[in-house]
Order: C-alpha cells, then sequence, then structure tokens
C-alpha cells in the first residue's frame, strides 16, 4: 500500500474554501490524497482537502495493514502510528526528515557493524559516515520511554541523504531489498501524473468551490474508469501486459460509445467487446521483458504473464 497526495492551484478566490500552503504563488490548491495497491495496480481510496491541511490525517488506519507493507514519503513520519502499525500486524517504510533524531543502539555501516562506545544521536552518525550506507537500530524517546524500529540511511542526490524507517526485519529484508522496495514508491506518482495529464485533473477556470469539487470527483471517475478498462483488456487478452498510461492516453475512444450504449440501453456487450479488442490492438505494455529487470516488476510484487 502506497500513501501519498498531490496537488494543484485552483482559483486564487477560492482561498478561503481551499488555502493553499503557499500564498503568494498558490493562494488557493487543493490536495488529493490517494492510498494506493501496489498488488492490484489501483488506488483504494481518494480524499480531497484543502492544500495547507496537514497529511498525516489521511494516512491508512493502521487495522487496515495487517500483513500489508505501507510505503509514505516525508510528509507522513510519526512514532506513535509506526506503533500502531507494527501493533496491527503491518509492516512500513517511510522517508523521514532530518526533524527526527533518534539514538542509535546499533550501526552497520557499508554492511561492516561499527564499534559504538558511546551512546550516540542519529545525525552524529550520519555525519561521521557522510556518502555511506548505514543500517541502524534506534531508539525514539516517547515521554519516559523509549521506542525501537530501524532506518536505513542511502547515499544519493539528497546531501543530508535519504532515511528510511522501517519495522522489517534485516533478515530476509536486507539493505538493498529495503531500497528497493521503497522505490516502488514511484508507481503512485505515475498515477498522479496519468490523471492530471489524461484525466483532465488541473486548475479549473471557476470561482464555485462546489463546481470545482465536483469537476475534481469526475476527473477522478474517469481516471478510475480508465484503470479499470486497463485491467479488464488484460483479463480479456488473457494475460496480455497492457499499459495503463497507454490506455489512459486512448480510452477515451471507447468512452463515448460504452456510454451511448448505456444510454440507448442496447449494444452494451458488443460496444465494450470492439473496445477491450481496440485497446488490446493500440495499449500494450512496449517492453515487458525490460519491466522485468528494470521496471516496476523488478520487486516481484506484480507479474505480467499469460495465464495458463
Amino acid at each position: 500500500m502506497i500513501q501519498d497526495g498531490s496537488s494543484f492551484a485552483l482559483k486564487q478566490t477560492l482561498r478561503g474554501t481551499f488555502p493553499g500552503r503557499f500564498t503568494t504563488i498558490e493562494p488557493a490548491a487543493v490536495e488529493v490524497h490517494a492510498t494506493y495497491s501496489g498488488c492490484c495496480d489501483e488506488v483504494r481510496v481518494v480524499q480531497i482537502a484543502p492544500d495547507a491541511d496537514a497529511e498525516r490525517p489521511f494516512l491508512p488506519d493502521p487495522s487496515t495493514l495487517k500483513d500489508c507493507l505501507l510505503l509514505a514519503d516525508r510528509g507522513y513520519p510519526s512514532v506513535p502510528y509506526f506503533e500502531a502499525v507494527h501493533a496491527q500486524g503491518g509492516s512500513f517504510i517511510v522517508r523521514l526528515t532530518r526533524s527526527y533524531d533518534p539514538w542509535v543502539r546499533t550501526a552497520w555501516v557499508d554492511g561492516h557493524r561499527a564499534d559504538l562506545s558511546t551512546r550516540l544521536r542519529w545525525s552524529r552518525c550520519v555525519a561521521r559516515h557522510p556518502g555511506r550506507r548505514l543500517d541502524l537500530d534506534v531508539e525514539f524517546e516517547r515521554g519516559h520511554t523509549l521506542v525501537g524500529f530501524r532506518v536505513v540511511v542511502l547515499p544519493g542526490r539528497d546531501q543530508a541523504m535519504t532515511r528510511l524507517c522501517t519495522n522489517l526485519p534485516r533478515t530476509p529484508f536486507s539493505l538493498d531489498l529495503i531500497a528497493r522496495l521503497y522505490r516502488f514508491r514511484w508507481q503512485i506518482e505515475l498515477c498522479f501524473k496519468e490523471w492530471k495529464s489524461y484525466a483532465n485533473l488541473h486548475q479549473f477556470d471557476t470561482a464555485n468551490a462546489h463546481i470545482a469539487e465536483g469537476l475534481i470527483w469526475a476527473g477522478l471517475c474517469a481516471a478510475v474508469l480508465k484503470r479499470f478498462l486497463a485491467h479488464a483488456a488484460q483479463r480479456v487478452g488473457t494475460g496480455t501486459a497492457m499499459s495503463t498510461r497507454r490506455v489512459a492516453m486512448c480510452a477515451h475512444h471507447i468512452l463515448d460509445e460504452l456510454v451511448a450504449a448505456l444510454l440507448v440501453g442496447d449494444g452494451l456487450l458488443r460496444t465494450l467487446r470492439r473496445g477491450m479488442a481496440h485497446l488490446l490492438e493500440n495499449a500494450r505494455r512496449a517492453n515487458v521483458q525490460r519491466d522485468r529487470r528494470t521496471g516496476r516488476l523488478r520487486a516481484g510484487l506484480a507479474i505480467v504473464q499469460t495465464v495458463k
């Protein structure tokens, strides 16, 4: 399960209903909060709220994450939430901000156990090993108690390095596997891009908050319908690997006919079959073998193959 949000500006006169975080540049903005299933390749929950609202309240309820892995970015870390997810039998990999500075209990630097002769803060440990891969057992302070989790620190473009907090055990979830799993979070960013590019989800030229909200939900409904058509075509095509982006681009060619068949009440099945044939011909994935090696299928969370 992947949690994230995507925001876009609205007409400035809506700043009272949908205040934005950047009051000078975008005084009115809305954020779409989504919970995405990586295994099912679809969004399970969507909520919209003013962009100025905090992101954490939109996290999935910990009770829904039993036997699930949650991936989330820097806007969502919360030690009490981590505890709740762990207590419910769920797992998480969430990126931390530098505002978190727990105590380091044990440390592995580039795969080798480091000698910690004194109690050390996380920031000090990272400063001692710049550009190195760290796998740490840490303790967060919550009042008079200490809460232990695992933090993986990865070098990259960010000078502060990528810091991932998780409750996954070191065996079999190595540092490399944690990094690969977290990269799968990019799928929800691609979904947001798909919504904005091919579902008309952008700034609307209306000063009426109700109309703006209605247009947002209309765009989201169109996006969900296109994703459904992609999955349906894959089922009809006995496992033919479909590209959800390509379906989003060309599905409008069949939507008009489907809506017309629904309104008339005749020929729906015939129209649907013709539409599936159109998608199977024009919206297949370009290189399935490459995707298994380097793309979204590399983590093994989903497999595109012929149904036997």
